[in-house]
């Protein structure tokens, strides 16, 4: 969400309880918990936008996701969130269609029911014409194999190879961390799914635990929803209310410092500054080591150096081209709602293609006949996207190519419409949780990837500032 319009003039005099720095979606939701109490909150964020990755632009006249475009449904904490901020009725399912998969020689639909790639039902039609028949036996059997010896340090790869077997995680697990979670299943461990974790942890089986992870997701409509409109819809409404409840927010924020001021800190950027009890650091691990490194944090609370933020983890960047085409051959939507591509495809550059109207019926009803928005994106972790240096026109054209071999059709150039990028740098996940007194961390780092992780790992955060401010303000913390 562009948020030119949220650049408030400093005010050193508002008595700010609660200074949230970054705008994405854990920092908002964090400062709308705390602000609707009656907290005195103020949100710092360095970017012209509000959102992080959950960004939206207009192309071709209709509105466009270029982060996340829907949330898993695990464990409903995004759709409470949803519901306590009046958007409930605005959730959407995806279509009933079917994901391919996209591998050198081979493309295949994935099995419909499934979690982490891993499916439910061994001899559904689907699963069969991946695995064959005796796959699926295999996969059925898992049940009953004693329990994995393996150390809770192992891969997930090497967890589903000795469960399920090399065909398993070459066609259908390897794809889906490649696409979604922009690393291979050897650089994952289960916690990639912490449903799938947790249950694993309980039976022993993948087969089982991909069932009860699954059978909540159904119970909560799907795997996966979204908004109408997009999921830049939420982020529109928690500034609403933000604003509603007094929140100030700054966009475009520059030279930030904190320092410790007596209980509390001093806050300070490029025009302005305040001073506040409790500081919520809802940005990359580097970024929040960075602020404190520079304050007198360490100083005088040495034990404050004892949680590492992994600043020198590298990141995963990312990136998305999204091409608007005309082309009427689409409509039949060939690949269903989309493809995730095996890495190492000799034509194909892209990790995953999502046919954006084919997916989302209201954005299916805003396009003009024949017109399509494919959604592609690059890079995966040790790696860098495929588009990085290229141009603007560069990347769409790439793009193009790539959505050309997943169709199997060719898309001519003339006929795209408008076409945009967006670049993304998924931060390493960090172990860091108090690194000084009054100072709270959340994010995508400390979460996990998707809204699903980040949403209750934010309110969470706000608990644990809320707690100690109702404590020195003598309120009731919440129910």
């Amino acid at each position: 969400m562009c948020a030119s319009d949220l650049r408030t003039e400093a005010n050193a005099d508002l008595d700010t309880e609660v200074v949230v720095i970054g705008a994405g979606i854990a920092g908002l939701v964090a400062a709308w918990d705390i602000a609707r109490l009656g907290y005195r909150v103020r949100v710092l964020e360095r970017s012209d936008w509000v959102g992080g990755r959950m960004h939206a632009i207009s192309l071709a006249g209709l509105p466009i996701e270029l982060g996340a475009e829907s949330f898993a449904t695990r464990g409903g904490a995004v759709a409470a969130l949803l519901g306590e901020l009046g958007l409930a009725a605005s959730i959407v399912t995806p279509r009933r269609r079917p994901a391919w998969t996209v591998a050198s020689g081979a493309s295949y639909r994935m099995p419909a029911a499934g979690a982490l790639g891993i499916p439910v039902h061994p001899f559904a039609a689907d699963t069969r014409r991946v695995l064959g028949l005796r796959g699926a036996w295999g996969l059925a059997l898992e049940p009953w194999r004693p329990r994995s010896l393996l150390p809770a340090t192992a891969s997930l790869a090497e967890i589903a190879r000795e469960r399920l077997g090399q065909d398993v995680l070459e066609k259908l697990i390897a794809p889906v961390t490649e696409g979604v979670h922009s690393a291979s299943p050897d650089a994952l461990r289960l916690d990639a799914h912490p449903e799938l974790e947790r249950e694993y942890a309980r039976t022993g089986s993948l087969l089982r635990s991909a069932r009860l992870a699954r059978a909540s997701r159904s119970a909560a409509g799907g795997a996966v929803q979204s908004l109408a409109g997009g999921m830049s819809v939420l982020i529109a409404r928690l500034v609403r209310e933000l604003r509603a409840e007094g929140a100030a927010v700054h966009t475009g924020v520059q030279d930030l410092s904190l320092d410790r001021d007596g209980k509390g800190w001093a806050v300070r950027w490029a025009g302005g500054e305040c001073s506040a009890q409790s500081v919520v650091l809802a940005v990359p691990p580097s970024v929040s080591e960075q602020l404190l490194a520079n304050s007198d944090t360490n100083a005088e609370h040495p034990s404050a150096q004892a949680t590492p933020c992994q600043s020198n983890a590298v990141g995963t960047a990312v990136e998305t081209v999204v091409v608007v085409v005309t082309e009427p051959r689409l409509l039949s939507a060939p690949r269903g709602t989309g493809a995730l591509i095996r890495a190492g495809h000799p034509r194909i550059r892209a990790k995953a293609l999502t046919h954006m109207n084919a997916k989302w019926a209201w954005l299916d009803q805003a396009v003009e006949p024949g017109t399509h928005v494919l959604r592609l994106s690059y890079g995966s972790r040790g790696g860098t996207p495929a588009t990085e240096a290229l141009s603007g026109a560069e990347a769409a054209e790439l793009a193009l190519s790539d959505a050309s071999e997943v169709f199997g059709i060719r898309l001519d150039p003339d006929n795209v419409q408008a076409h945009a990028r967006a670049r993304w740098v998924i931060p390493p996940r960090s172990s860091a949780s108090a690194p000084a007194p009054g100072v709270v961390v959340t994010g995508e780092a400390y979460a996990g990837t998707g809204l699903a992780s980040v949403v209750p790992h934010a309110r969470a955060a706000a608990r644990t500032v809320i707690s100690a401010l109702s404590k020195s303000h003598r309120r009731e913390p919440p129910i």
